[in-house]
C-alpha cells in the first residue's frame, strides 16, 4: 500500500470505530486481533452464562481481553470502572481458579472513540494488577487498535474495511491528517494550552541557524505555547497518524525549500526561509476564508508547525555546539 491508500484505510477504520458500539465494536476488535495473530481466539457467549468475562484471548501468551464499547465514552467513568472490576473478578474466578488457565496480561479494551480514558480507569486497573499479581493490567484504546490494524497485510485491511482507492485513482498527495490535527486544535483552543506544563521550547538557535526573520520567529514562539493541544491529539491517536503527519509536513517543507524562492523574497522583502514558512502555511489554509477565519486558522496551523519545528522534522537542526548569541557578538 502506498501512502494515499494507507490514509484512506485509516479514514475507513476510524469511521468504523466511531460508528461501532457494543457487539459491533467487539466484532471489529476480534477481526483485527485475529488477523494480526492466528493464536487469538474469540469467545462466543453461551446462553445465560455469557462468555465468562472473556471476549478473546491468546492462551500461549497468557493475554485476555474484555471489550467495553458504550455509546458515549465520555460519560460517567463509574460505569466503566465498575464493569472492569466485575469482568476481571469473573475472569479470574472462572478461567484461572476453576480451569487453571494462566492469566498474565489483562486488557480492558475501551472504545474511547479517540477521546482517551479517565484517570479512574487507570488507577482501578493499577489496583487490580496488584490484587491479582498480573504482569500487565491495562486499558487498550481505539488508537492502539488502529496501530494493530495499520500493521496488517493489505488483504486483511481490505477484508476488514473494504475497498480503498488505487494509486491511479488518486493523483494527489493527501494532507488530511495534518488538517485533522489543525481541526483538533481549532475545536479545543481556549487560550494558551493547559497541557503545556513545561516551559515552551527555546527556538532561538534554530531560528537563527535557519535565517528566519523576526516575524516568523514571533509566530513560532507564540505557537510554542500551544503545542500542548497537538500533544493532546497524539496522545489519543495512532503512531501511524504521528509518523504520517511528520512525513507529510517534511515532504511539503522539502518541496518548497527546493523551489526557486528568489523572486518572492525580493518582492516581499522576506528571506527565502521565511518564504518557505509562508508557503507551507498557505498550502494548509482552506480556500475562501474571511480575514478573521484566516487569522484563527493560521494560528492553529502554526501551533502544529511549532510542534514539528521543535522535533526538527521541518527546517534544519543546528549543530550541538551552535550558539547564535556568540555568532551575533563576534
Amino acid at each position: 500500500m502506498d501512502v494515499q491508500q494507507k490514509l484512506d484505510a485509516r479514514k475507513a477504520f476510524k469511521l468504523r470505530v466511531h460508528e461501532s458500539n457494543g457487539n459491533a465494536f467487539e466484532d471489529l476488535f476480534c477481526d483485527v486481533m485475529r488477523a494480526s495473530n492466528k493464536n487469538f481466539k474469540k469467545v462466543k457467549p453461551q446462553g445465560r452464562i455469557g462468555d465468562r468475562k472473556n471476549d478473546g484471548f491468546i492462551q500461549s501468551e497468557g493475554k485476555y481481553f474484555q471489550v467495553y464499547s458504550p455509546q458515549s465514552p465520555t460519560g460517567n467513568p463509574t460505569s466503566a470502572t465498575s464493569k472492569l472490576e466485575v469482568d476481571l473478578d469473573g475472569l479470574i474466578a472462572y478461567w484461572r481458579n476453576q480451569h487453571n488457565y494462566e492469566i498474565r496480561h489483562f486488557y480492558f479494551v475501551f472504545n474511547d472513540k479517540y477521546h482517551g480514558a479517565y484517570p479512574e480507569i487507570y488507577t482501578t486497573l493499577a489496583n487490580l494488577k496488584k490484587k491479582y499479581n498480573l504482569e500487565v493490567c491495562d486499558v487498550f484504546l481505539s488508537c492502539e487498535l488502529e496501530d494493530v490494524f495499520m500493521g496488517l497485510p493489505e488483504d486483511s485491511i481490505a477484508s476488514i474495511c473494504g475497498y480503498y482507492p488505487k494509486t491511479e485513482d488518486i493523483g494527489f498527495i493527501d494532507n488530511s491528517i495534518v488538517a485533522e490535527i489543525v481541526g483538533y486544535v481549532s475545536e479545543n483552543y481556549s487560550g494558551f494550552s493547559d497541557s503545556q506544563t513545561n516551559e515552551p521550547p527555546d527556538f532561538y538557535n534554530k531560528i537563527h541557524f535557519n535565517k528566519l526573520g523576526q516575524s516568523t520567529a514571533m509566530h513560532l514562539n507564540v505557537g510554542a505555547y500551544q503545542v500542548g493541544y497537538v500533544e493532546d491529539y497524539f496522545r489519543t491517536n495512532s503512531k501511524f497518524s504521528r509518523q504520517q503527519s511528520r512525513d507529510s509536513l517534511n515532504k511539503m517543507y522539502q518541496l518548497h525549500l527546493n523551489s526557486d524562492n528568489t523572486e518572492a523574497s525580493i518582492a516581499s522583502g522576506l528571506s527565502e526561509p521565511d518564504i518557505v514558512f509562508k508557503k507551507m502555511i498557505d498550502e494548509m489554509l482552506p480556500a475562501n476564508l474571511s480575514n478573521r477565519q484566516r487569522r484563527d486558522y493560521e494560528r492553529n496551523i502554526i501551533a502544529v508547525m511549532a510542534f514539528f519545528f521543535e522535533a526538527c522534522d521541518i527546517f534544519k537542526e543546528p549543530p550541538e555546539d551552535y550558539d547564535a548569541k556568540v555568532i551575533e557578538n563576534a
